[in-house]
């Protein structure tokens, strides 16, 4: 039996070549992981090539079926020396970016450093056992082999989950789209620290092929069209290579006054940092009152401390990838007449929604939720969180309060819970609440991100990594 989906679509299309004077070649790529056809559409016959593809992670193709539109009615002009491509659903049977078998089709190419399973902002994701083994990354892997013109392509992706347009990484050909973009449509680019198995880093990697993610309904999509089918791609866009100018696209995404007054030769420096995360997406988890983490969360390396920490209360554990850093961080606060002590470490969903229920009964509803978090919102659950001391503000008046926010960003931890920030983090100040992340990203966060971890990490999963 045909789904309710397919005769929806069927019939759209069938409506457009009715209605249609342009001639449109409509091509069966592969199907979904449900069956549902991939199609190609393809208007015009030129080498300079512009593939529109929607539906990989969710929402997108109507916005595409807006542009085919827009080329039936002659809004849209295709010149003879180029080709509009379309993909109106390359995840046809999935929803959110995940396909039928459960995996996250954006995350299944061969790109970077490829894993099983990785994070995206606070949940765990599947990216399939192997690079390309899912029907959707499969059917664009076709499609690509089939051509050899790469250096005429250049590909628009949609996503709904990102309000700004991203770049996919530091080609030159990738610099010159941004400005032709802006120029187009308005929006500036910003670059993104290119993450595990992605489609734009397998495009780029593979083919030398320049990509740009963002929401198509963020932009006037017939000024986009229009724009880059006046371009000549193959020269404008990929002739005479020249060496990207890394400071020039750092400072497209870093806006803040503190990141463009850094010279160029620290500029790269946090660049090379900040590429480096997506091997260890665990850690940079985003978790708070809008992001879960699911019931059954669990690092794989959460061992007990109490036997290494002498001043940790019993039955405390915590995630062995931070143990080295936080022994420095113990033995040195000693050495500066400071004495630590663990008092909260990891809590599973269970112990937390105990704790969090305590709070309500105490408290009542609206107050708990400014000093507890939910089950499956609190960060002592992801095993890298620490309670020090005492559960007081005047802990920061402590010595032991004013040495660790003086000194813990040098061993990789970062203030969770700042003053004056309620409204941004959701929670009262806690000056005891300390989070790992290593050190190298600890010192970015403390010097150009005035030591907010929420603001970082909504930075990193929002705009920096794509």
């Amino acid at each position: 039996m045909i789904s309710i989906r397919v005769k929806k679509t069927f019939f759209r299309l069938v409506c457009f070549l009715i209605s249609s004077a342009v001639f449109c070649e409509r091509i069966v790529i592969d199907s979904g992981s449900g069956g549902s056809l991939i199609e190609l559409h393809k208007y015009g016959t030129g080498r300079n090539i512009v593939l529109f593809i929607g539906d990989m992670f969710g929402g997108g193709s109507d916005t595409v079926f807006s542009i085919e539109n827009d080329i039936n009615s002659g809004k849209v002009k295709i010149p003879p020396d180029h080709s509009l491509w379309v993909i109106p659903s390359l995840n046809p049977d999935g929803s959110n970016g995940i396909n039928r078998n459960g995996v996250f089709v954006s995350r299944n190419f061969a790109s970077g450093n490829f894993k099983e399973t990785d994070y995206n902002v606070s949940k765990r994701i599947f990216c399939g056992k192997i690079p390309f083994s899912e029907n959707e990354s499969l059917a664009l892997k076709k499609l690509m082999e089939g051509e050899r013109s790469f250096n005429s392509f250049i590909v628009f992706i949609n996503s709904k989950f990102y309000a700004s347009p991203v770049i996919s990484d530091y080609k030159w050909y990738n610099e010159k789209i941004a400005d032709l973009f802006k120029g187009f449509t308005g929006k500036e680019v910003k670059v993104s620290f290119n993450n595990n198995s992605t489609a734009q880093g397998w495009l780029s990697g593979t083919y030398g092929i320049g990509s740009v993610i963002f929401d198509f309904k963020s932009v006037d999509m017939t000024s986009l069209l229009n724009g880059f089918l006046s371009v000549d791609i193959h020269n404008v866009v990929y002739k005479n290579p020249h060496e990207t100018n890394i400071v020039k696209l750092f400072d497209r995404t870093f806006t803040a006054p503190k990141m463009q007054q850094i010279d160029p030769s620290e500029k790269i420096r946090v660049i090379g940092v900040l590429e480096k995360m997506s091997l260890n997406n665990e850690l940079y988890i985003l978790v708070n009152k809008k992001n879960y983490l699911d019931d059954n969360y669990e690092a794989a390396d959460i061992v007990p401390v109490a036997d290494i920490f002498k001043t940790a209360k019993p039955g405390s554990s915590l995630r062995k990838v931070l143990l080295s850093d936080l022994q420095d961080m113990f033995e040195d606060s000693v050495s500066a007449g400071v004495r630590l002590s663990i008092i909260s470490s990891y809590r599973s969903f269970n112990v937390q929604k105990a704790v969090f229920n305590g709070w309500v009964s105490r408290l009542g509803q609206d107050e708990a939720v400014r000093v507890s978090a939910r089950p499956g919102s609190s960060q002592h659950q992801l095993g890298t969180a620490i309670d020090f001391n005492m559960l007081e503000e005047k802990f920061d008046v402590t010595k032991e309060g004013i040495w660790l926010f003086q000194n813990s960003c040098r061993y990789g931890f970062v203030l969770s819970f700042p003053k004056n920030m309620e409204a941004y983090t959701g929670y009262r100040y806690e000056p005891w609440h300390y989070r790992y992340v290593g050190r190298e990203i600890a010192g970015i966060i403390h010097e150009y991100f005035d030591n907010n971890l929420e603001y970082f990490l909504n930075w990193y999963w929002f705009t920096g990594n794509k």
